[in-house]
């Protein structure tokens, strides 16, 4: 069977994202163009390749695939562990649980986990940087905002040309400022109010935001 039947894949602006979310069962997605993929609720072989992976948080459908995905990448012989970013109160306890399979398999799922906690923020490579948020669970729960940093002319010398840009630069002016582009972000298993608590998602280029249940009041007469 093709798995790639199973999943749904959406392109969104510069992005792609592809995957499956099933409330309650198994959530893994994919954004290919960051080399990234989100949460392990289900072990899909065509994500093994991938070696950044973000974890919102520790609940079976959002995590219990990702032994899974281990035992294929060491089938694939990856050169190096998966990187895991995870809540960082969840940390020890996912290396726990991987330590047991290892041993119940008698074969090592090794990773190497990164524990974030609200409002952290690194660089994933040399173009891509994120930045972790709390979401509202029962759980410790995150989610993930990716952005790059860029240099841009600050405002006051946009008027310049292109020769005065040169000569000013020439003479060591400081011309440019460091700003923000905010380009996916992924929040799921949340309450409404994280974009309250966290108003960025909502400037962000592209936002992946879990939907499984709604509720509403109705109102009754008298």
């Amino acid at each position: 069977m093709d798995e790639r039947a199973a999943f749904s894949t959406h392109k969104v602006g510069p992005y792609t994202v592809r995957g499956i979310s099933v409330g309650g069962v198994y959530t893994s997605l994919q954004v290919p163009e960051l080399s990234v993929v989100l949460d392990a609720g289900i072990p899909l072989r065509a994500f093994c390749g991938t070696d950044q992976l973000f974890l919102s948080h520790g609940h079976i459908d959002h995590l219990g695939g990702l032994f899974g995905l281990l035992g294929v990448r060491g089938m694939m012989q990856k050169p190096r562990p998966m990187r895991v970013y995870l809540p960082c109160e969840i940390k020890d306890e996912l290396l726990e649980a991987l330590r047991v399979v290892s041993k119940l398999q008698r074969y090592p799922l090794a990773v190497e986990a990164i524990g974030l906690a609200p409002g952290d923020t690194l660089a994933i490579d040399h173009n891509w940087h994120v930045r972790a948020f709390r979401t509202h669970h029962p759980v410790p729960s995150l989610g993930y905002q990716f952005l790059r940093r860029v240099k841009k002319l600050k405002d006051e010398h946009k008027s310049m040309s292109g020769p005065e840009i040169a000569a000013a630069k020439q003479a060591g002016a400081d011309l440019f400022e460091e700003r923000e582009q905010l380009e996916v972000c992924y929040a799921t298993d949340t309450l409404i109010r994280v974009l309250d608590s966290n108003p960025s998602m909502l400037s962000s280029r592209v936002l992946i935001f879990e939907c499984t249940w709604t509720s509403w009041s109705r109102s009754r007469s008298a």
